[in-house]
């Protein structure tokens, strides 16, 4: 009968886990950004809700367009998808900079984190040496605060002059991990650098992933045999119980 006892309750532990790895849902947050042109703010902090966005905006020398989603694919597989396209209007060499966070991911479970990101550009009548820049962040601490967290660095797209689609950014892909305890923030800065012709464009594309890291097989199969050791337990004092019996009866 305790043997009985024993397999049920390892049984529900292990069935409850599952069921609380497969409900957990990521929080709805929202995003927090700021557009900066040749390093002077824009705009303020914006706070909008929602896992999407898709803004407009006119500046002294761009014209910009911001479109984002924030996706959980699965379980295991979150992502963070940002595009800065620029027009610029005004003479001259110029930059603009979208920073950007999400708060609140409590997805994929687990800990630690794989992080990678992979970006690219397009570029339309643009000078040789034109550039698209982007760069993600993991928080551990789920802050709102712009760049900051574990990095993996920089990534650039530098153009070759006139227009050139599809120009990636290296390295690419750039990765690295982090340990968190509860929910974690991404952060990304995507910012695209041109010099004023008839129509010069741009579009900068940032995407990151996070998913957790596989457990091992070890793990799997310790935890496959939590039952067992019960078991084994169950035998030995059954044996010492049934000794003991044996030497009173003698």
């Amino acid at each position: 009968m305790q043997f009985i006892t024993r397999v049920k309750l390892w049984r529900a532990m292990v069935l409850g886990a599952l069921l609380l790895l497969s409900t957990a849902t990521g929080a709805q947050a929202g995003y927090t950004l700021q557009v900066f042109e040749d390093g002077v703010a824009q705009t303020g902090v914006l706070t909008p809700s929602g896992t999407a966005l898709n803004s407009n905006y006119s500046f002294a020398h761009f014209d910009i367009t911001l479109v984002s989603s924030f996706t959980t694919q699965s379980s295991g597989l979150t992502t963070l998808n940002t595009q800065l396209q620029a027009h610029l209007t005004g003479a001259g060499n110029h930059t603009v900079e979208l920073k950007l966070v999400y708060d609140g991911y409590t997805l994929p479970v687990g800990s630690p984190l794989i992080v990678t990101t992979s970006g690219s550009a397009n570029f339309g009548d643009s000078a040789a040496g034109d550039k698209a820049t982007g760069q993600a962040w993991a928080d551990a601490g789920n802050t709102n605060a712009f760049n900051t967290g574990t990095t993996a660095g920089v990534q650039t797209a530098t153009s070759p002059g006139l227009t050139a689609n599809g120009v990636v950014m290296n390295p690419n892909p750039a990765s690295f991990m982090i340990g968190r305890s509860g929910a974690y923030s991404l952060k990304q800065d995507v910012a695209i650098n041109l010099t004023a012709d008839a129509n010069t464009t741009g579009q900068a594309n940032l995407l990151t992933t996070v998913q957790a890291v596989p457990a091992p097989n070890s793990a799997i199969l310790a935890l496959a045999g939590v039952p067992m050791i019960g078991l084994f337990g169950w035998l030995r004092r059954r044996k010492v119980n049934g000794q003991e019996m044996t030497m009173s009866v003698a």
